[in-house]
């Protein structure tokens, strides 16, 4: 019985074994190691089943897990049932595969990177691949900015008081602000000299106090602002009482308190201290700044008298007081000083021309100048613009409910546009925050809401601009959450504590939240004053209630009842969170012969970031054997299965080459197959193996002896031997000669024409691996003309084609290789412009009949350049990443001789003719037009009549106009005696410019338009196109002109389309960079200078 039982125990085992080896094995893999949470991608993730029998639909169970969320981090697409644990998906009959996609969900949330992981899942009908872990995963990577903290500073305060800190251009930190008890800055431990003091102290860009001073007198002092001039003297401004001494300099104040302002040298030395007031109950000092010249600019409050330098003025006598606005010269001297009802006013700045821009709050009725605003009932927010002199320019009110409102802060971009922040406050309501950009005429250009849950109080601090017109907002909230565009902020505070949470915001020049972030740690702070310089973002304020505060690294414990901070940041993503850079391998060739001497190169090209080292992983498969049939150079490693490339900083590609060892073996053809592995820092694109798989093909044959060997061929082609290859053909003897019918006739050309071309000319392809031309002409004085025609475009965005003269056949300049350092910068100094192409075509516009001729002199070798989204001058004055410009190469430009000396080309997407033409005449005006946008009528001595069309694409209501210049410099005569009298990048250019401007020819058309006028110009002179934007010729937005030192943003808004066309860009910093708002072009009645001969050349 025992026996028998155990042959079935057996039996069934085997049974059991058999069926189990019949099952299916299911794998499971996913495509990339991480995608961006914003990055548009997803992840796939593939169940293989390996079977011989696939007839049969196959159910295969998953787990889910990992940190993200299913509908909140992500969705997904392709399993019939899917939640948050478990999964089910299909492959269906006659199929391997199956494929889930996970695309992730972004969200403001800043977060740490989070995990999606799948897993085979036990099932009936099949059991996971032994080979593998049957687990694949993936991470859905955070790009949620974060703060890096490049220093923080503690200094100590026994009372609440706030601080102010200004910027230099050399990095430089001057903060200020009051204490009391003993202040410990850096090595400086400050007293006061009564119940509380004035400090200024300076810290270099690495965080180091290099002096600190205090100013007061028996009682106590406040401070309200701070400034710095371009020779490092501080000014600042404030409020004291009684006497307060300023280095040797002592100051009489009132019972109430009188308004100071005081400068400083670079070394914290008083220059001079003035008190601005006599005679007043109460006041405050709200603000200062300064302008380029040292002059000062106040305001505040202040109630009874008011008296500064000779100027009394009359404030009210309730408890609402008036606002003053003062102006001060370098030496402390009252230049003018304003005053305006029953307001009440929280900041300043200035403009590069010394306007003023103040805002506050109001109620009732206020009046600046001819201004009159109406508030409501508990006030509301107002901004007022002044003069140099103190005259009122416009004054706005932001109109909210019957609530409080108030702007709390202001600042100015450098395109003259203002951001204020504030509160505003509906009834029975604590309060929202709001920032607003206006521009140059107070016009509200865009706004934003901040809310607080619960109806909790909320508050705005400070606002500062960057050289882009990104905004940086500071605040505070009480309460558990505030809510910012579409980001969500949490409490940090312990809830015990009741404090307030610190705040930063960053807004883009549009007006969209990018970020924003809690600051301190989770005991009250608050942040006062905000600054931002180069990429660097400097706050200052202090934290209280025997707390901690974090910023980074750095935890500051309270040492008195208050302490002070001063922290710079750096907005970065930190490794882990930045958007990997994705990685595509292609191939040059999918074959090579054993005996070749040349190579098959593997080129692997980063997307994204190249800033930094990247090393990637690959493997290599096939049935060619490493070292035996092959060698891999360029890769940092390779074992012969697994290596690793390296891309350097700064480039966006990398090779690997497969160099072919010849070998007697007579074999069949082998296979290389080079793919793509994954890594931690980047991600892979799918890689197709069959098209980065290469053949080896063996030439090594058996030796068959030919006993009747062939007929030598004789190749030559000037003789009657009976073996030539081809028949002999006549010689050409020059031009126009009977021989070159002959010829044709022998090429089966038809060609009977007159020879408008010169035969003797030689234009070639010189190298296709660099795609360099070479021009030869046989003219007396060595020059002709080259005519390019384009023909078509598969492009949809701006592009830029140039030419770049060089110095031989394989494209050296000056010395410098196509490979070698400083070789673009070499080729953007030879370029000339052909001419520019539009991704959008405004209505009636033919880019189809674009030409443009270009003399050569002979002996010139030339290769092709061309900028993809952006200028040439763009490039070269740094406004236009140099990864957009493209050298002609093999991978770029394909050539096709279609003719003697005629060539088509396709660049990178873009069709162009390019042919020798003895005829080619070139357009008038067009001299100088390969490098600047402008019309060359030099060599005219005759006025030129011309056609201007305009056609348009834009919403704005633009106006091209044309003004004379007396050289290519762009300098303007504006008295008539022939000279320059103002230049490109001087004070009043371009009120010059359209003071002087072809009044007879302003070009304006509607949108989707067309218009044509006829003109004439004036011979010998140089004409430049200019732009009004927005506006009349009386009154526009912006200007802008062809010299890029004449546009107040810096950026290049004219470009050349082709001969006298003219595309322009009429949005600030470079808008989209289309170029297709408004065109003009200019078409002359003589539409061409002489012909190009060899006794009459255009220079």
């Amino acid at each position: 019985m025992e026996d028998n039982f155990l042959e079935v125990m057996e039996l069934q085992a085997e049974e059991a074994l058999e069926f189990i080896q019949e099952l299916t094995e299911v794998s499971i893999a996913v495509d990339l190691m991480s995608v961006g949470e914003d990055g548009g991608k997803a992840l796939k993730y593939t169940f293989t089943r390996t079977d011989d029998d696939i007839s049969n639909a196959l159910i295969v169970n998953f787990t889910v897990s990992g940190e993200a969320t299913f509908d909140t981090d992500y969705s997904q697409e392709g399993a019939e049932e899917f939640n948050a644990t478990t999964g089910k998906v299909t492959i269906a009959e006659g199929e391997t595969t199956a494929t889930v996609t996970i695309t992730p969900i972004a969200d403001s949330e800043i977060e740490s990177d989070e995990l999606v992981k799948l897993t085979v899942a036990p099932g009936s009908d099949y059991i996971f691949d032994a080979d593998t872990s049957g687990m694949a995963k993936s991470a859905i990577a955070n790009d949620d900015v974060k703060l890096n903290v490049d220093w923080a500073k503690q200094f100590g305060n026994n009372g609440s008081g706030y601080q102010y800190l200004t910027l230099n251009e050399e990095g430089n930190t001057y903060v200020t602000g009051w204490f009391t008890g003993q202040a410990t800055i850096g090595n400086n431990t400050l007293t006061p000299e009564g119940n509380s003091d004035t400090f200024v102290a300076k810290f270099d860009k690495d965080g180091n106090a290099r002096w600190a001073k205090n100013f007061g007198g028996n009682t106590s002092e406040e401070i309200r602002g701070i400034a710095v001039d371009n020779e490092g003297s501080t000014y600042i401004a404030g409020k004291f009482r009684d006497t307060a001494f300023f280095g040797n300099d002592s100051l009489e104040g009132g019972e109430f308190g009188n308004t100071f302002v005081a400068k400083l040298d670079n070394n914290g030395d008083t220059l001079w201290a003035k008190k601005l007031d006599d005679n007043n109950l109460y006041q405050y000092t709200a603000g200062i700044d300064i302008d380029n010249k040292g002059n000062a600019y106040i305001t505040g409050k202040f109630e009874n008298t008011k008296t500064s330098g000779n100027t009394t003025l009359e404030g009210g006598k309730d408890s609402k007081g008036d606002v003053f606005v003062g102006k001060l010269n370098n030496k402390g001297d009252v230049l003018w000083v304003k005053d305006y009802e029953y307001d009440a006013v929280s900041d300043i700045t200035v403009d590069a021309e010394g306007n003023t821009y103040i805002a506050g709050r109001f109620e009732d009725t206020v009046i600046f100048g001819n201004n009159t605003l109406e508030g409501g009932e508990s006030g509301d927010a107002f901004v007022a613009k002044f003069d140099s002199n103190g005259d009122v320019i416009w004054a706005k009110d932001f109109d909210g409910d019957d609530g409080y409102d108030r702007a709390s802060s202001i600042t100015l971009d450098s395109e003259g546009n203002i951001y204020v922040a504030g509160e505003f406050r509906e009834a029975n309501e604590s309060g929202d925050i709001f920032v607003a950009k206006l521009n140059s005429k107070g016009d509200v250009l865009w706004e934003e809401e901040f809310e607080t849950s619960n109806n909790n109080s909320i508050g705005a601090e400070g606002i500062a601009v960057d050289d882009i017109g990104n905004s940086y907002v500071t605040g505070y909230y009480f309460g558990e959450s505030i809510s910012v565009g579409n980001f969500m902020l949490y409490s940090q505070n312990d809830k015990s504590s009741q404090g307030r949470d610190s705040f930063i915001a960053k807004l883009d020049k549009e007006g969209e939240v990018k970020w924003v972030q809690n600051l301190g740690g989770n005991n009250p702070e608050d942040i006062s004053d905000i600054d931002v310089n180069d990429d660097k973002i400097y706050i200052t304020g202090d934290f209280y209630r025997a707390g901690e505060v974090t910023f980074g690294e750095n935890t500051f414990t309270t040492q008195n009842k208050y302490d002070s901070f001063l922290v710079k940041l750096t907005e970065t993503k930190p490794e882990a969170e930045k958007e990997k850079p994705e990685v595509i391998l292609s191939v040059n060739s999918n074959s090579i012969a054993e005996n070749t001497n040349n190579q098959i190169t593997y080129t692997f090209t980063r997307k994204g970031d190249i800033t930094e080292i990247l090393t990637v992983n690959f493997t290599v498969d096939g049935s060619a054997n490493f070292n035996q049939d092959y060698r891999l150079t360029g890769a940092k490693e390779f074992n012969g299965s697994e290596g690793k490339v390296t891309f350097k900083a700064g480039e966006a590609t990398a090779n690997v080459n497969l160099n072919i060892i010849d070998d007697t073996i007579i074999e069949q053809d082998e296979t290389v197959a080079l793919s793509l592995a994954m890594g931690s820092n980047y991600t892979v694109s799918k890689t197709d193996v069959a098209a980065n798989t290469i053949t080896i093909i063996n030439d090594d044959k058996e030796i068959i002896v030919d006993e009747k060997p062939d007929i030598p061929v004789d190749n030559r082609d000037n003789d009657n031997d009976r073996n030539d290859e081809k028949p002999d053909t006549p010689v050409d003897k020059g031009n126009n000669d009977e021989d070159d019918k002959n010829e044709d006739v022998l090429n089966g050309n038809d060609n009977n024409d007159n020879d408008d071309d010169d035969d003797d000319t030689e234009f070639s392809l010189a190298s296709k691996g660099k795609q360099t031309f070479k021009f030869k002409s046989k003219f007396k004085n060595g020059k002709s003309s080259i005519k390019f025609s384009f023909k078509s475009k598969n492009v949809e965005e701006l592009k830029e084609i140039a030419v770049v003269t060089v110095d031989d056949d394989e494209g050296t300049i000056d010395g410098i290789s196509p490979d070698a350092e400083g070789y673009l910068e070499a080729a953007l100094n030879r370029s000339k412009s052909i001419f520019s192409l539009l991704g959008n075509i405004p209505n009636g516009f033919a880019d189809i009949d674009i030409e443009k001729v270009l003399e050569f002199s002979s002996e010139t070798s030339f290769r092709f350049l061309s900028v993809k989204g952006g200028t040439l001058q763009g490039v070269k004055s740094g406004k236009v990443n140099k990864s957009q410009v493209t050298l002609s190469s093999t991978d770029f430009l394909q050539v096709t001789e279609s003719g003697k000396n005629n060539f088509d080309l396709d660049f990178a997407g873009v069709q162009i003719k390019m042919k020798f033409d003895a005829e080619a005449k070139k357009a008038i005006g067009s001299g100088l037009q390969e490098t600047m946008e402008v019309i060359d009528l030099r060599e005219m001595t005759t006025k030129q009549t011309a056609t201007f069309t305009v056609y348009r694409e834009a919403a704005f209501e633009n106006v091209i106009g044309f003004y004379q210049v007396t050289s290519e410099d762009g300098g303007i005569d504006t008295d008539g005696d022939g000279t320059a009298d103002i230049f490109v990048g001087d004070a009043g250019y371009a009120q010059a410019a359209v003071q002087n401007r072809i009044a007879s020819i302003d070009l304006k058309v509607g949108n989707e338009a067309t218009n044509k006028i006829t003109g004439e110009l004036e011979a010998g002179a140089i004409i430049v196109p200019f732009l009004m934007v927005k506006g009349t010729l009386e009154e526009f937005d912006e200007i802008f002109f062809p010299y890029i030192g004449a546009n107040s943003d810096g950026i290049d808004h004219v470009m050349m389309l082709g001969d006298n066309t003219f595309g322009f860009e009429d949005l600030p910093g470079g808008g989209d960079r289309d170029f297709n708002d408004i065109i003009a072009k200019v078409e002359f009645t003589n539409d061409v200078i002489a012909q190009v001969d060899s006794n009459n050349v255009s220079t």
